[in-house]
């Protein structure tokens, strides 16, 4: 990697903030690196080891779930929004009179936003499924990773894959995976 960044060493956030917003540049960068190990014989070309582990995403937990679940979650949004716009309707036909106050304000807005949002990503929800033809829990923040058991407990995220030379240890593949 010095030689693509003129001898000096990128900090590993350099590095990731390239992958994130250059994503096909870096199977470029990737594969000159893979040649210039190559033709310095640092590739051995006998023995590959390969290795994974799974990764958090960043992705909430709380917008994960079956289509079921979050429609579920709309309606119940949905209902609350009722509630409150309801409370306030009879708070005004009383002697008191008082307005929505800026907090229950914020809470509808908010309320109706991310139902808004379970409803639109609903219309275009391709459900997963796994071996068994069961749909997989999706999560709308990052709809590309999956939940995963690990010996963390579960985590939505990633399975990490990489494949090193035996020779001198160079990764000479790496890809992450939405499934555990």
């Amino acid at each position: 990697m010095t030689a693509k960044s003129g001898d000096t060493a990128p900090h590993f956030t350099t590095i990731a903030g390239f992958l994130a917003k250059l994503p096909g540049e870096i199977t470029a960068v990737f594969r000159d690196v893979l040649l210039v190990c190559d033709a310095h014989g640092l590739i051995g070309k006998e023995r590959f080891a390969v290795d994974g582990c799974k990764l958090p995403s960043n992705a909430s937990r709380t917008w994960s779930g079956t289509r079921a679940d979050l429609q579920k979650k709309a309606e119940k949004m949905e209902k609350v929004i009722g509630y409150l716009l309801d409370a306030h309707r009879r708070q005004d036909a009383g002697p008191n009179n008082d307005s929505l106050t800026q907090r229950e304000q914020q809470q509808i807005e908010t309320l109706s936003r991310n139902s808004q949002k379970i409803r639109k990503a609903l219309t275009d929800f391709k459900p997963r499924l796994n071996r068994k033809g069961e749909e997989l829990k999706a999560n709308l923040t990052d709809p590309d990773s999956a939940v995963m058991k690990t010996s963390h407990g579960v985590v939505q995220g990633y399975t990490g894959v990489a494949a090193v030379d035996s020779k001198s240890q160079g990764i000479v593949n790496a890809s992450a995976f939405g499934t555990g």
